[in-house]
């Protein structure tokens, strides 16, 4: 909502992350923070992490910005994938394409990104709603595709990076603070050039609500659970759930924002959930074979 009444996004983003770093270090510091802990090679791993957060904010709404909502969340299955091609590559996880549930996990995969990707471009008759209520247009799709690629790119890249810091036994919340100082210390000076104007720094009423929301839910929440799936399940199969992002946005979009739904984003919407059961399911399979 803010971005449709002209908020900057980097005025917005940098908000978000500055709320989302205080709600991460009130608890870290109820989990017992020790600063002293955060030194050497961790204190470098998360501070190129939180470089890497600024980034994928910043490049998540701008895709916001240009793509509309649809376009951006159709993209977003793109990560698993790029997820466990840097895992296989780095050795973090295994994969045994020639047996059956191989073959399961990757064909679930594969169902999951081709039905997501369809989500932004196959709609077929009304189902729920009524056309040109929303207020979603893209103003630049292409450049809003562009801006998604880089962000799961890097996301990719940060839930590997971040499996590493995980290997040296950093307590999850700890971790998930010292990113988040960095990421907001990355984003003071790339605003600042950006939003020069101090007209532009003035919070509004829906720009404080969405900071809120958005700082305590999709940054600290978000965060702290991905960093424990990642923890215990691994970089790819914490991404897999990824895809369920599309169909949820979808029906945001239509409470909130009163975007039509089409019967084509409903079957798509199945076969995401279609694909997850079965790319879980094959990767739960190996690791039994694996043990």
């Amino acid at each position: 909502m803010p971005l449709r009444q002209g908020c900057n996004p980097c005025v917005l983003t940098l908000y978000r992350e500055v709320v989302g770093a205080v709600v991460l270090f009130c608890a870290a510091t109820w989990n017992g923070l020790q600063v002293s802990a955060l030194k050497g090679p961790v204190l470098r791993h998360c501070a190129v992490s939180g470089l890497v957060y600024a980034l994928i904010r910043l490049s998540v709404v701008f895709a916001l910005h240009d793509g509309g909502a649809n376009i951006t969340a159709a993209l977003v299955p793109l990560c698993p994938v790029l997820t466990l091609g840097l895992s296989l590559a780095l050795g973090l996880e295994t994969m045994q394409a020639h047996t059956r549930s191989g073959v399961v996990m990757l064909g679930g995969l594969v169902l999951c990104v081709t039905c997501s990707a369809l989500m932004a471009v196959v709609k077929g008759p009304l189902a729920f709603g009524t056309p040109g209520t929303g207020t979603s247009a893209p103003t630049s799709p292409t450049s809003g595709v562009l801006w998604m690629i880089v962000n799961t790119a890097l996301s990719a890249a940060v839930q590997v990076h971040n499996k590493r810091i995980l290997a040296t036994g950093l307590p999850v919340i700890h971790m998930l603070a010292a990113i988040s100082f960095f990421c907001v210390v990355c984003l003071i000076p790339l605003t600042s050039a950006v939003a020069h104007v101090p007209k532009m720094w003035l919070p509004t009423g829906w720009l404080i609500v969405a900071c809120v929301y958005s700082g305590v839910f999709p940054t600290a929440v978000n965060n702290i659970l991905m960093s424990r799936a990642n923890k215990h399940l691994g970089p790819t199969v914490a991404n897999l759930w990824l895809p369920l992002q599309p169909v949820i946005t979808c029906a945001l979009d239509f409470v909130t924002l009163g975007d039509a739904v089409y019967v084509g984003q409903l079957l798509c919407g199945l076969g995401v959930n279609a694909g997850l059961i079965l790319a879980i399911w094959g990767k739960h399979e190996q690791g039994k074979v694996a043990a």
